[in-house]
Protein backbone atom coordinates (compact mmCIF):
# COMPACT_ATOMS: atom_id res chain seq x y z
CA UNK A 1 0.00 0.00 0.00
CA UNK A 2 1.42 3.22 -0.70
CA UNK A 3 2.56 5.16 2.39
CA UNK A 4 2.80 9.20 1.92
CA UNK A 5 5.69 9.32 4.86
CA UNK A 6 7.66 7.28 3.07
CA UNK A 7 7.84 9.19 -0.07
CA UNK A 8 7.59 12.49 1.38
CA UNK A 9 11.08 13.10 2.69
CA UNK A 10 12.28 11.70 -0.77
CA UNK A 11 9.81 14.31 -3.06
CA UNK A 12 10.94 17.35 -0.25
CA UNK A 13 14.35 16.18 -0.91
CA UNK A 14 14.09 16.15 -4.63
CA UNK A 15 12.74 19.51 -4.54
CA UNK A 16 15.15 21.38 -2.34
CA UNK A 17 17.73 19.79 -5.10
CA UNK A 18 16.17 21.07 -7.84
CA UNK A 19 16.06 24.91 -5.88
CA UNK A 20 19.94 24.26 -5.34
CA UNK A 21 21.00 23.34 -8.58
CA UNK A 22 18.72 26.11 -10.32
CA UNK A 23 20.21 28.60 -7.56
CA UNK A 24 23.75 27.20 -8.27
CA UNK A 25 23.14 28.44 -11.81
CA UNK A 26 21.30 31.42 -11.55
CA UNK A 27 24.54 32.42 -9.63
CA UNK A 28 26.88 30.84 -12.06
CA UNK A 29 25.34 33.14 -15.16
CA UNK A 30 26.07 36.21 -13.02
CA UNK A 31 29.38 35.29 -12.51
CA UNK A 32 30.16 34.75 -16.11
CA UNK A 33 28.30 37.77 -17.51
CA UNK A 34 29.29 41.41 -16.17
CA UNK A 35 25.62 42.80 -17.58
CA UNK A 36 23.79 39.81 -15.87
CA UNK A 37 19.67 40.88 -14.53
CA UNK A 38 17.75 37.97 -14.71
CA UNK A 39 18.12 34.13 -14.67
CA UNK A 40 18.10 32.51 -17.81
CA UNK A 41 16.00 29.91 -17.58
CA UNK A 42 16.72 27.72 -20.76
CA UNK A 43 20.14 27.33 -19.17
CA UNK A 44 18.71 26.49 -15.85
CA UNK A 45 16.55 24.13 -17.16
CA UNK A 46 19.38 22.19 -18.98
CA UNK A 47 21.51 22.45 -15.73
CA UNK A 48 18.86 20.91 -13.58
CA UNK A 49 18.09 18.39 -16.44
CA UNK A 50 21.59 17.42 -16.56
CA UNK A 51 21.90 17.14 -12.52
CA UNK A 52 19.18 14.53 -13.23
CA UNK A 53 20.16 12.45 -15.58
CA UNK A 54 23.36 12.43 -13.34
CA UNK A 55 21.47 11.27 -10.84
CA UNK A 56 19.64 8.46 -12.38
CA UNK A 57 22.63 7.10 -13.24
CA UNK A 58 24.49 7.42 -10.15
CA UNK A 59 21.27 5.15 -9.13
CA UNK A 60 21.62 2.76 -11.96
CA UNK A 61 24.98 1.52 -11.23
CA UNK A 62 23.96 1.60 -7.58
CA UNK A 63 25.78 4.80 -5.92
CA UNK A 64 25.00 7.47 -4.09
CA UNK A 65 23.37 10.56 -6.09
CA UNK A 66 24.82 13.64 -7.15
CA UNK A 67 24.22 17.49 -7.27
CA UNK A 68 25.84 20.04 -7.92
CA UNK A 69 28.35 21.59 -5.48
CA UNK A 70 27.54 25.24 -4.18
CA UNK A 71 31.06 25.11 -2.63
CA UNK A 72 32.72 25.27 -6.19
CA UNK A 73 30.25 27.96 -7.55
CA UNK A 74 31.61 30.28 -4.61
CA UNK A 75 34.82 29.11 -5.10
CA UNK A 76 34.74 30.10 -8.63
CA UNK A 77 33.79 33.14 -7.44
CA UNK A 78 36.46 33.71 -5.18
CA UNK A 79 39.05 32.73 -7.85
CA UNK A 80 37.65 34.52 -10.69
CA UNK A 81 37.89 31.05 -12.55
CA UNK A 82 35.21 30.63 -14.48
CA UNK A 83 36.50 28.76 -17.69
CA UNK A 84 34.77 25.86 -18.55
CA UNK A 85 38.06 24.08 -19.47
CA UNK A 86 39.39 23.54 -15.62
CA UNK A 87 36.32 21.12 -15.37
CA UNK A 88 37.43 18.57 -17.73
CA UNK A 89 40.39 18.76 -15.68
CA UNK A 90 38.44 18.14 -12.52
CA UNK A 91 36.36 15.57 -14.73
CA UNK A 92 39.51 13.90 -15.21
CA UNK A 93 40.68 13.88 -11.94
CA UNK A 94 37.40 12.52 -10.14
CA UNK A 95 37.49 9.53 -12.97
CA UNK A 96 40.83 8.91 -11.40
CA UNK A 97 39.63 8.62 -7.75
CA UNK A 98 36.81 6.71 -8.71
CA UNK A 99 38.81 4.19 -10.59
CA UNK A 100 41.31 3.95 -7.67
CA UNK A 101 39.33 4.69 -4.41
CA UNK A 102 42.45 4.64 -2.18
CA UNK A 103 43.61 7.55 -3.39
CA UNK A 104 39.99 9.20 -1.42
CA UNK A 105 42.15 9.00 1.15
CA UNK A 106 44.77 11.82 0.93
CA UNK A 107 41.30 13.81 1.52
CA UNK A 108 40.46 11.99 5.05
CA UNK A 109 43.99 13.14 5.96
CA UNK A 110 43.40 16.77 5.84
CA UNK A 111 43.34 18.32 9.25
CA UNK A 112 39.85 19.36 10.28
CA UNK A 113 40.95 23.09 10.84
CA UNK A 114 42.25 23.60 6.98
CA UNK A 115 38.97 21.54 5.73
CA UNK A 116 36.72 23.76 8.15
CA UNK A 117 38.41 27.20 7.03
CA UNK A 118 38.01 25.95 3.26
CA UNK A 119 34.59 25.92 3.41
CA UNK A 120 33.96 28.61 5.06
CA UNK A 121 36.03 30.52 3.03
CA UNK A 122 33.74 28.95 -0.07
CA UNK A 123 30.50 29.68 1.92
CA UNK A 124 31.42 33.73 2.24
CA UNK A 125 31.60 33.74 -1.42
CA UNK A 126 27.94 31.86 -1.97
CA UNK A 127 26.05 33.89 0.59
CA UNK A 128 27.59 37.58 -0.46
CA UNK A 129 26.67 36.51 -3.95
CA UNK A 130 22.99 35.54 -2.82
CA UNK A 131 22.58 38.15 -1.28
CA UNK A 132 24.06 40.58 -4.58
CA UNK A 133 21.25 38.59 -6.49
CA UNK A 134 18.36 39.44 -3.91
CA UNK A 135 19.54 42.87 -3.28
CA UNK A 136 19.78 43.80 -7.50
CA UNK A 137 15.78 43.93 -6.54
CA UNK A 138 13.86 46.52 -4.94
CA UNK A 139 12.19 44.62 -1.89
CA UNK A 140 9.24 45.31 -0.31
CA UNK A 141 8.52 44.29 3.50
CA UNK A 142 6.65 40.75 1.90
CA UNK A 143 9.73 40.64 0.27
CA UNK A 144 11.99 41.13 3.04
CA UNK A 145 9.55 38.92 5.54
CA UNK A 146 10.07 36.18 2.77
CA UNK A 147 14.44 36.41 2.55
CA UNK A 148 14.59 36.91 6.73
CA UNK A 149 11.97 34.21 7.55
CA UNK A 150 14.22 31.69 5.42
CA UNK A 151 17.29 32.67 6.72
CA UNK A 152 16.18 32.54 10.40
CA UNK A 153 14.00 29.51 9.74
CA UNK A 154 17.04 27.45 8.26
CA UNK A 155 19.21 28.64 10.97
CA UNK A 156 17.10 27.96 13.89
CA UNK A 157 16.14 24.48 12.61
CA UNK A 158 20.16 23.75 13.01
CA UNK A 159 21.01 25.65 15.97
CA UNK A 160 17.59 24.34 17.87
CA UNK A 161 16.54 21.26 16.30
CA UNK A 162 14.95 19.86 19.27
CA UNK A 163 12.49 23.18 19.60
CA UNK A 164 10.25 21.32 16.37
CA UNK A 165 10.32 17.39 17.82
CA UNK A 166 6.89 18.24 18.78
CA UNK A 167 5.92 19.65 14.77
CA UNK A 168 3.34 17.62 12.76
CA UNK A 169 3.93 14.80 11.11
CA UNK A 170 3.15 16.06 7.88
CA UNK A 171 5.72 19.13 7.96
CA UNK A 172 8.50 17.12 9.52
CA UNK A 173 10.34 16.39 6.13
CA UNK A 174 10.58 19.55 5.53
CA UNK A 175 12.13 20.12 9.02
CA UNK A 176 15.13 18.27 8.25
CA UNK A 177 17.90 20.16 7.41
CA UNK A 178 17.87 24.30 6.56
CA UNK A 179 18.70 23.55 3.06
CA UNK A 180 15.41 22.02 2.89
CA UNK A 181 13.36 24.22 5.19
CA UNK A 182 14.93 27.72 4.02
CA UNK A 183 14.54 26.91 -0.20
CA UNK A 184 11.25 25.64 -0.18
CA UNK A 185 9.69 28.10 1.99
CA UNK A 186 10.73 30.74 0.91
CA UNK A 187 9.17 29.41 -2.60
CA UNK A 188 5.72 28.69 -1.19
CA UNK A 189 6.00 32.24 0.68
CA UNK A 190 6.62 33.89 -2.42
CA UNK A 191 4.05 32.10 -4.39
CA UNK A 192 1.67 33.21 -1.75
CA UNK A 193 2.42 37.14 -1.18
CA UNK A 194 2.47 37.79 -4.89
CA UNK A 195 -0.89 37.10 -4.04
CA UNK A 196 -3.01 40.90 -4.82
CA UNK A 197 -0.12 42.36 -6.67
CA UNK A 198 -1.33 44.13 -9.64
CA UNK A 199 0.84 44.49 -12.88
CA UNK A 200 -0.98 47.69 -13.78
CA UNK A 201 -1.07 51.16 -11.35
CA UNK A 202 -2.79 54.19 -11.96
CA UNK A 203 -1.77 57.43 -10.21
CA UNK A 204 -3.77 60.64 -10.64
CA UNK A 205 -1.73 64.14 -10.56
CA UNK A 206 -3.06 67.33 -9.72
CA UNK A 207 -1.62 69.97 -12.62
CA UNK A 208 -2.68 72.90 -10.36
CA UNK A 209 -0.03 71.32 -7.32
CA UNK A 210 1.40 68.19 -8.56
CA UNK A 211 3.43 66.58 -5.24
CA UNK A 212 7.07 65.27 -6.14
CA UNK A 213 7.01 63.12 -3.19
CA UNK A 214 4.03 61.43 -4.13
CA UNK A 215 5.58 60.74 -7.66
CA UNK A 216 8.15 59.22 -6.69
CA UNK A 217 6.45 56.92 -3.88
CA UNK A 218 4.37 55.78 -6.70
CA UNK A 219 7.38 54.36 -8.83
CA UNK A 220 9.25 53.72 -5.66
CA UNK A 221 6.61 51.70 -3.74
CA UNK A 222 5.22 49.47 -6.80
CA UNK A 223 8.02 49.17 -7.85
CA UNK A 224 8.95 47.08 -4.73
CA UNK A 225 5.80 45.46 -4.85
CA UNK A 226 7.11 44.16 -8.46
CA UNK A 227 10.31 42.92 -7.76
CA UNK A 228 11.69 45.52 -10.28
CA UNK A 229 15.25 46.65 -10.78
CA UNK A 230 17.01 49.23 -8.87
CA UNK A 231 18.28 51.38 -11.72
CA UNK A 232 15.17 50.13 -13.94
CA UNK A 233 12.96 52.76 -11.40
CA UNK A 234 15.87 54.97 -10.61
CA UNK A 235 15.38 55.89 -14.47
CA UNK A 236 11.41 55.64 -14.57
CA UNK A 237 11.30 57.87 -11.37
CA UNK A 238 13.26 60.33 -13.14
CA UNK A 239 11.57 60.51 -16.51
CA UNK A 240 7.78 60.45 -14.76
CA UNK A 241 8.76 63.33 -12.12
CA UNK A 242 10.66 65.64 -15.54
CA UNK A 243 7.53 64.25 -17.36
CA UNK A 244 5.25 66.10 -15.17
CA UNK A 245 7.36 69.09 -14.39
CA UNK A 246 7.57 69.98 -17.54
CA UNK A 247 4.22 69.21 -18.89
CA UNK A 248 2.60 71.07 -15.70
CA UNK A 249 5.56 74.43 -16.79
CA UNK A 250 4.85 74.34 -20.29
CA UNK A 251 2.11 72.78 -21.64
CA UNK A 252 -0.78 73.99 -19.78
CA UNK A 253 -2.66 70.79 -19.28
CA UNK A 254 -6.62 71.19 -18.36
CA UNK A 255 -7.19 69.11 -15.09
CA UNK A 256 -5.37 66.42 -14.01
CA UNK A 257 -2.34 64.40 -15.46
CA UNK A 258 -3.17 60.56 -15.82
CA UNK A 259 -0.27 57.82 -14.82
CA UNK A 260 -0.55 54.21 -15.73
CA UNK A 261 2.77 51.80 -14.60
CA UNK A 262 2.58 48.81 -16.72
CA UNK A 263 4.86 46.37 -15.55
CA UNK A 264 6.40 42.31 -16.43
CA UNK A 265 9.77 41.03 -16.04
CA UNK A 266 10.72 42.16 -19.62
CA UNK A 267 9.61 45.57 -19.60
CA UNK A 268 8.26 48.50 -17.96
CA UNK A 269 5.85 51.45 -19.56
CA UNK A 270 4.97 54.48 -18.18
CA UNK A 271 2.03 56.72 -19.97
CA UNK A 272 1.38 60.34 -18.72
CA UNK A 273 -2.10 61.29 -20.22
CA UNK A 274 -3.39 64.72 -20.15
CA UNK A 275 -5.67 67.59 -22.06
CA UNK A 276 -3.00 70.06 -23.52
CA UNK A 277 -1.01 70.23 -26.14
CA UNK A 278 1.69 67.20 -27.00
CA UNK A 279 5.40 67.31 -25.03
CA UNK A 280 8.15 67.72 -27.44
CA UNK A 281 11.06 65.00 -27.11
CA UNK A 282 13.61 66.20 -30.00
CA UNK A 283 15.87 63.60 -30.60
CA UNK A 284 19.08 66.33 -30.73
CA UNK A 285 19.92 68.41 -28.06
CA UNK A 286 19.15 72.17 -28.91
CA UNK A 287 22.23 74.22 -29.01
CA UNK A 288 23.01 76.31 -25.78
CA UNK A 289 21.78 79.22 -27.66
CA UNK A 290 18.54 77.89 -27.85
CA UNK A 291 18.32 76.66 -24.21
CA UNK A 292 19.41 80.46 -22.98
CA UNK A 293 17.53 82.71 -25.16
CA UNK A 294 13.81 80.85 -24.52
CA UNK A 295 12.18 79.10 -22.18
CA UNK A 296 10.90 76.96 -25.47
CA UNK A 297 14.75 75.53 -25.87
CA UNK A 298 14.45 74.55 -22.09
CA UNK A 299 11.91 72.39 -22.47
CA UNK A 300 13.27 71.02 -25.71
CA UNK A 301 16.10 70.32 -23.47
CA UNK A 302 14.08 68.49 -20.85
CA UNK A 303 12.34 66.49 -23.70
CA UNK A 304 15.43 65.37 -25.16
CA UNK A 305 16.73 64.29 -21.64
CA UNK A 306 13.44 62.24 -21.18
CA UNK A 307 14.15 60.44 -24.34
CA UNK A 308 17.28 59.83 -23.38
CA UNK A 309 16.40 58.35 -19.77
CA UNK A 310 14.15 55.42 -21.67
CA UNK A 311 14.84 52.73 -24.34
CA UNK A 312 11.67 53.97 -26.04
CA UNK A 313 9.75 57.11 -25.95
CA UNK A 314 6.07 57.69 -28.16
CA UNK A 315 3.92 61.03 -28.14
CA UNK A 316 0.40 60.92 -29.36
CA UNK A 317 -2.43 63.65 -29.50
CA UNK A 318 -5.97 62.81 -30.43
CA UNK A 319 -8.74 64.69 -29.34
CA UNK A 320 -7.15 67.24 -27.61
CA UNK A 321 -5.55 64.72 -25.30
CA UNK A 322 -1.89 63.71 -25.18
CA UNK A 323 -0.30 61.04 -24.47
CA UNK A 324 3.41 59.93 -23.67
CA UNK A 325 4.80 56.58 -23.06
CA UNK A 326 8.37 55.99 -21.64
CA UNK A 327 9.46 52.30 -22.36
CA UNK A 328 12.01 50.54 -20.30
CA UNK A 329 13.74 47.20 -20.98
CA UNK A 330 13.65 45.71 -17.67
Amino acid sequence: MFDVGLVAPFAVGAVAALLKTAGNVTTSQRLNDADWVRADMDSVSRGVLADGIATTLAGVVGTSGTNSASGNVGLAGATGVLSRHVAYGIAALLLLFALFPKLGVIFFLMPGAVAGMSLLFAATFIFVNGLEIMTSRLLDARKTFVIGFAFMGGLAIDLVPQAFEGAPGWIKPLLVSSLVFGPISALLLNAVFRLGIRNVQRLVVDSAQPDPAEIERFMETHGAAWGARRDVIERAKFNLAQSIETIVGGCEPQGPLEVEATFDEFNLDLRVSYVGPPLELPENRPTNEEIMDSDEGQRKLAGFMLRRQADRVAATHKAGRSTILFHFDH
